[in-house]
C-alpha cells in the first residue's frame, strides 16, 4: 500500500468518526430541553398553570413592610446590569412548605430579574411542580432546595405539589413576573 493510499484511508476514517460524533451529539441534544437552574425562563402559553400577569402588580423590595402576608419579600435584591435594556435585579427569596401550604405562597419579580427561591419542606416530603417552566422536583423534609431562573416572560405561573394531588388538592402558589415598564 502506497503512502498516498494510506493517507486517503486515514482521512476518510477521520471524516467518518467526525460525522458519527456530530450525529451522536445532535441526537443527544434534540427533543425537549430540561429547565436548569439559572437558565432563562420563557414559557409557552398552554395550560391553566400560566396566565397573564396581573395589571399594576407591585414588586416588593428588601425589607418591605407593606407586602401582603402571602407575598415573599426578598432577602437580597441587587442590580445585575447597568445597561437599561438589560436591566434586572438578582433577587433571593426564602419559602417553606408545611401543613400542606407554601409559606409565603407568592413570589413577585420583574421581567429580566435573576431569581433564586430557597424552598424548605419542614414537616414532610412534598414536590414542586410548574409545567410551563419545566420544573418538577422533590422537596425532601428538612432539606433546602433552590429554584433558580431568569424571568424573561411576563406571566402568572401557578405552581403546586404534584404528589399531593395537584393544584386542586395540594399546596399551591404563584410566581408572578411583572412586565417591564
Amino acid at each position: 500500500m502506497s503512502n498516498k493510499t494510506a493517507l486517503v484511508i486515514a482521512i476518510v476514517g477521520i471524516v467518518i468518526v467526525a460525522v458519527v460524533g456530530i450525529a451522536a451529539v445532535m441526537l443527544k441534544t434534540s427533543g425537549t430541553p430540561e429547565a436548569k437552574p439559572g437558565t432563562p425562563v420563557s414559557a409557552p402559553t398552554s395550560s391553566g398553570t400560566r396566565q397573564a400577569a396581573p395589571v399594576n402588580v407591585v414588586v416588593p423590595e428588601v425589607g418591605a413592610k407593606n407586602a401582603p402576608a402571602n407575598v415573599a419579600v426578598p432577602q437580597i435584591s441587587t442590580e445585575v446590569a447597568r445597561d437599561a435594556a438589560a436591566a434586572g435585579n438578582f433577587r433571593v427569596f426564602d419559602m417553606k412548605v408545611e401543613g400542606d401550604a407554601f409559606v409565603p405562597n407568592t413570589v413577585i419579580v420583574n421581567q429580566g430579574d435573576s431569581v433564586r427561591v430557597n424552598i424548605t419542606a419542614t414537616d414532610k416530603d412534598y414536590e414542586f411542580t410548574q409545567p410551563e417552566l419545566g420544573y418538577n422536583f422533590p422537596l425532601v423534609k428538612g432539606k433546602k432546595m433552590p429554584l433558580a431562573f431568569t424571568a424573561t416572560s411576563a406571566s402568572d405561573f401557578l405552581f403546586y405539589c404534584g404528589s399531593c394531588g395537584g393544584p386542586q388538592k395540594g399546596p399551591k402558589g404563584h410566581i408572578i413576573v411583572a412586565p417591564k415598564k
